[in-house]
């Protein structure tokens, strides 16, 4: 990609990445908003039930997006499987998504937003069922969140860069 801009453009450019909440940069990551969305809808609940990966902490996704090569990460250790009798039990009550049943779970409590300053959120509610923490039981096991991020890292950085290129031109 090639971007041509005067040295006046670039400077009111760069003052515009530094402001927080609402510069270029908090811009370009509320167009990332439905980029993690896509991810977690295509990259999570659409695939199948024995692609499970398990990342433990923020520190090994940055790990896992360093390590990598260009803009795309690391993959990740592969995560825990699923239950067989709990797998049966989602087939008769026609349930066929993953990290999804009866409602609970990542399908209808997971958000994404902007966040203090210059960043972005995902999070999801807890959820607790019968005296048990699902959702940070799942997280933990499964990194549905974590997983969707380093899915769609490359998106997210072009994303961002494509945003930046448009708003130089248009200074």
């Amino acid at each position: 990609m090639e971007i041509e801009i005067t040295l006046s453009q670039l400077q009111r450019l760069l003052r515009s990445i530094a402001v927080q909440s609402g510069g270029t940069l908090y811009r370009s990551l509320m167009k990332c908003q439905p980029v993690l969305e896509q991810s977690l809808l295509n990259n999570v609940f659409r695939k199948p039930h024995s692609d499970t990966v398990k990342i433990e902490s923020k520190a090994e996704l940055q790990n896992l997006i360093a390590r990598g090569v260009g803009h795309q990460p690391q993959a990740p250790r592969p995560g825990e499987e699923y239950n067989e009798e709990y797998l049966e039990l989602k087939r008769k009550l026609g349930e066929h998504y993953p990290h999804k049943f009866m409602e609970y779970g990542f399908w209808m409590g997971t958000e994404v937003e902007m966040g203090g300053g210059n960043s972005i959120v995902m999070k999801a509610d807890p959820i607790i069922h019968r005296g048990f923490d699902y959702m940070s039981h799942h997280e933990k096991n499964r990194s549905v969140l974590k997983r969707a991020f380093l899915d769609a890292w490359q998106d997210i950085i072009f994303t961002i860069r494509d945003n930046i290129a448009e708003e130089a031109q248009t200074l």
